[in-house]
């Protein structure tokens, strides 16, 4: 799996390093990473070589489909690029040309640009280093939180899921639905439950250099109970055990103040590609 530097950063390096750039690269990568694996899914279409990386999940969702990695030369390019953005465009999904540090031809931008394709805007990411997590865990009666490790877990799960957001469920639980749940997945979800009912969901993505959070969410009647702070902890914490030192996430206004509290530090996210409609 291609990525803009493969070398580790470590507590010096951090410091030496603007923390800005540090975790706005760390999230960059550890996203397309996660696409890259939701593309290998049953349901979803990927192309993977050494010079073109793009996936098709079929998710109603601009970051869920696209160009995650390019590294053609300038001739492959004038034929692949106009080639590609009218294809996501005949698929009618929404879809997103990332850009990284290493991609080539250096033009792309411009290449999209004129194809009429506008850059994603300016976002917030924070990260933390894991050993320095505050590790205040809920001790609500009765709260567990685990992996989900069956499709009727999974389907507890997108229970939850369905009642925190607007998009339609069946796209993205037949694309879940087909992923392997084993124990060897970088991709995992956390089901945390209230005596057993399903309160509040979480993914991990283990990437080459840091551990991703997505999906946090609580069910509405759950909240304020501490259970998205156990959602925060405990999958990073099997992160931290697994080896990973880092962890990034992409915060919603209402979630900033609980990572913050958790040891998570924000910064500014420069556009990481181009929306292809």
């Amino acid at each position: 799996m291609p990525a803009a530097n493969t070398a580790d950063y470590g507590i010096g390096e951090l410091n030496m390093k603007s923390l800005d750039t540090v975790w706005s690269e760390l999230a960059a990568e550890n996203e397309a990473e996660r696409i890259a694996c939701l593309g290998m899914a049953a349901c979803a279409t990927s192309h993977r070589s050494a010079d073109l990386t793009w996936v098709v999940t079929g998710l109603p969702s601009a970051d869920a489909n696209g160009v995650l990695w390019t590294r053609l030369s300038p001739e492959a390019a004038d034929v692949q690029v106009p080639f590609l953005v009218d294809q996501f465009r005949f698929q009618g999904l929404p879809a997103t040309w990332r850009i990284d540090r290493a991609t080539e031809p250096r033009d792309i931008p411009q290449r999209l640009e004129a194809l009429g394709c506008e850059p994603v805007p300016d976002g917030v990411r924070m990260g933390a280093p894991l050993a320095s997590l505050a590790r205040e865990m809920s001790r609500f009666p009765g709260l567990t939180v685990d992996r989900v490790r069956t499709l009727d877990e999974l389907d507890g799960w997108f229970d939850v899921w369905t009642s925190t957001t607007t998009e339609p469920r069946e796209p993205r639980e037949q694309l879940y639905r087909s992923m392997d749940l084993g124990l060897r997945q970088p991709l995992q979800f956390y089901l945390a439950r209230i005596d057993g009912e399903p309160a509040g969901i979480a993914e991990l993505f283990l990437g080459q250099r840091a551990a991703g959070l997505y999906s946090l969410a609580v069910a509405p009647r759950f909240r304020g109970r501490g259970i998205g702070t156990a959602l925060v902890l405990t999958p990073l914490l099997v992160a931290r055990t697994l080896g990973y030192d880092h962890g990034v996430v992409e915060p919603t206004e209402e979630s900033r103040p609980m990572f913050e509290h958790l040891g998570f530090e924000s910064v500014l996210h420069p556009s990481y590609g181009y929306r292809i409609a």
